[in-house]
């Protein structure tokens, strides 16, 4: 990760944050600590995850959407039903299955 981080910050465009799955978000921030990267001031992260993994983000203060996939499951599952029962499916079906946390990066 401290190649990604130098990497980033080394570009003519430099990003102002930096997206990821959990899993890269912890080697992210261990990365800019090394590297004496300051976040958010250097670079701001945020962390895409599911539900019930937030602790660490929390004393971290890494910024977190966080998915709910069960929520989407059962929405598709409901729409699924409906079918078979044979009423068409909706051109759009809305699930509110993400939530954001703003946190210090």
């Amino acid at each position: 990760m401290g190649e990604v981080v130098a990497g980033l910050l080394d570009r003519s465009d430099r990003p102002t944050v930096a997206i990821a799955a959990d899993p890269q978000i912890r080697g992210l921030v261990a990365a800019c600590a090394a590297a004496g990267v300051a976040t958010p001031a250097d670079l701001d992260l945020v962390s895409v995850n599911e539900i019930g993994a937030d602790a660490w983000r929390r004393r971290h203060g890494v910024t977190a959407v966080t998915i709910d996939p069960q929520r989407m499951g059962r929405a598709a599952a409901g729409a699924m039903l409906r079918w078979i029962a044979g009423e068409p499916p909706a051109d759009r079906i809305r699930v509110q299955a993400a939530a954001f946390q703003a946190r210090t990066t």
